[in-house]
Parts: structure tokens; sequence; C-alpha cells
């Protein structure tokens, strides 16, 4: 049997990707499958598997959603929505600062 995916050991959004990936492939899904059960875009979907993106603050439902289309419900898909988190945080502290005006 697989090892449980630990969403507490997520702190990147490249993290995020490869884990939700995983979990993806778990499921036995294809990407264009879950994102049609999860009613999301392809695309958007694909930036979140690949590490470009992470889902917006305002799109929890539609994240617990793509895990519960996984098999990931409960307090297991909380432990996920705190790894986005996470991530966001890491990802605004990796951001370049802001230009001064002169």
């Amino acid at each position: 049997m697989p090892q449980r995916i630990d969403p507490s050991e997520i702190a990147t959004k490249e993290q995020f990707g490869q884990r939700l990936t995983l979990l993806r492939e778990r499921a036995g899904l294809s990407t264009r499958d879950l994102a049609r059960e999860a009613g999301l875009p392809l695309a958007t979907l694909a930036g979140y598997l690949s590490g470009r993106h992470l889902p917006q603050a305002g799109s929890r439902k539609q994240m617990l959603k793509v895990l519960a289309v996984c098999g990931v419900i409960g307090e297991a898909a909380d432990d996920w929505m705190d790894a986005v988190g996470r991530a966001r945080r890491a990802d605004r502290r990796r951001a370049p600062g802001r230009l001064s005006a002169p």
C-alpha cells in the first residue's frame, strides 16, 4: 500500500504541485478527468499541478472539490488547505520587493 501523502511537509508552491500530482495519480485520474470532475478549467488545475501557481484564497471551495475527487475529505482536506496557506506565505516571502520611487 502506498505511503500517505503528508501535506504537513508542503512548504512551497512547487512542493504543493508535486504532492497534488501524486495525489491525482494515486486516485487514477488524468489531469483532464480531475479538472472535469472538480469543475475547474483544465489550465487552472494544470497550473496547480505544475507548481506555477496556487489556489487563490477565495477558491477554497474549488480546492476542497479537487481534494474530494481525489478521495481526500474532512480533516485531511483541512491539512491540505493549511499547506496551501503555508506555500502562499512562502511564495510572498520569495517575491521580489517593490521598487521604491527615486
